[in-house]
């Protein structure tokens, strides 16, 4: 009678089973070596980063104090430059219109006179007299070669009658004279008259020049023989001329160029 082993050996079955169990606890061994060493490498590129955080936010925090001393210095520089430009446009303001009535003065030729000079924002209207357009050529062409003025226009220049008003102040021996068109004769003695009250003086009109030679005397001074007053007088006295003149009156608009007075204001420091 032959037996048959249905169940196998043990021993075999033993040693399949050790052999598995070996290669199954040297495969984790190896999973976890490999998850250690992931674990630990993980951690040292960790700490790099965190340390190059670190750095750069301490590099980032420099950058920001740089930054914010740049731009502290920035506000200063342009709050330098405004109290710079206020300083600039006050001595503009102080010392323009001194260069602007001394330029009018030059460029106005003999035969003409001012009559009335206004200005708004840069521009300026004079308002004169002269004897002829020859006169008026000459004051726009001096105008214009002059620094401090640009866009010199004629505005209007009308035929009219001009009469001569004539004074003496004799506080201080001086004699003056305008000229004005006839119809501006009241205008301009009302004129002299508030004047010379503002500054303590009688206002008298005459018909004619006064008798001043006879408030003279003699006086010697290093060998010559000249003349003064015994005595200063208090008033001014006016006359005019008997016979009016052909003239023409006129209407200047001009630019006030600030930029170049400026500059030559501050140049002149």
């Amino acid at each position: 009678m032959i037996k048959v082993n249905l169940l196998g050996n043990d021993d075999s079955n033993r040693a399949s089973s050790y052999v598995f169990l070996g290669g199954f606890m040297g495969i984790f061994s190896l999973l976890l070596a490999g998850c250690i060493y992931l674990f630990m490498a993980t951690g040292s590129h960790l700490v790099l980063v965190q340390r190059n955080s670190e750095s750069l936010a301490a590099e980032l925090k420099e950058l920001q104090q740089i930054t914010n001393e740049v731009k502290e210095l920035e506000d200063k520089r342009k709050m330098l430059q405004a109290v710079t430009s206020t300083i600039e446009t006050l001595k503009a303001g102080q010392l323009g219109p001194v260069k602007i009535l001394d330029d009018l003065n030059l460029a106005l030729p003999d035969k003409s006179w001012i009559l009335s000079l206004q200005e708004n924002q840069g521009n300026i209207q004079i308002i004169g007299v002269a004897h002829s357009n020859y006169e008026i050529v000459n004051f726009m062409q001096a105008l214009e070669i002059s620094p401090h003025f640009k866009k010199v226009d004629l505005v209007e220049s009308v035929a009219a009658g001009l009469v001569e008003v004539i004074g003496y102040n004799h506080f201080d021996y001086n004699y003056f004279r305008h000229v004005v068109p006839v119809s501006a004769r009241s205008a301009a003695l009302s004129d002299m008259s508030q004047e010379a009250k503002s500054r303590g003086l009688e206002f008298n009109e005459t018909s004619g020049p006064p008798a001043v030679s006879r408030q003279q005397s003699s006086h010697q001074s290093e060998g010559i023989i000249t003349r003064r007053p015994l005595a200063r007088e208090s008033k001014v006295s006016v006359w005019t001329s008997l016979e009016p003149v052909t003239g023409k009156t006129f209407v200047i608009n001009a630019v006030v160029d600030y930029a170049a007075l400026t500059q030559k204001v501050i140049g002149n420091e």
